[in-house]
């Protein structure tokens, strides 16, 4: 399934989620030229944290929860950190600025994020674990 996005209700949104590129396009409907843009990595990549963080909007009452759940996730850093090179990260700020945001992302709760986050530690660190636990079976001999 693609992930789908709506930003029409973020306020501000075309200066806000739209940069403008430099560059000119003939409007195939008009014939008239108009300045092309580009989403911004912000935007861009509150798009694609919506699903890491199992939240599919952004609104006045969860844009915390969104914020908190972005910190929380391993997964949703590059999402994050987009563009870490240039230091650029996403803030609080930002969030709270992409309220209005809608994607298509499937929703959790904050117990069935938790428990994915859990889930997640678990797997990763399961092989340490296994090698701890022989390493003392091997002791025990």
């Amino acid at each position: 399934m693609s992930l789908n996005w709506n930003v029409g209700e973020i306020e501000g949104y075309k200066d806000l989620c739209w940069v403008p590129s430099g560059e000119t396009l003939i409007d195939e409907d008009t014939g008239e030229e108009k300045e092309s843009r580009y989403l911004s990595w912000q935007t861009n990549a509150l798009i694609w944290a919506s699903m890491s963080v199992g939240m599919a909007s952004i609104t006045e009452k969860n844009w915390r929860e969104f914020y908190l759940r972005m910190k929380l996730d391993q997964t949703s850093m590059v999402h994050r950190e987009a563009h870490i090179g240039q230091g650029d990260k996403l803030t609080a700020q930002d969030v709270f600025n992409h309220i209005g945001l809608h994607t298509n992302a499937s929703s959790q709760t904050r117990a069935q994020f938790l428990k994915k986050l859990y889930k997640y530690e678990e797997e990763v660190h399961y092989r340490v674990f296994a090698e701890i636990e022989k390493g003392e079976e091997d002791e025990q001999k």
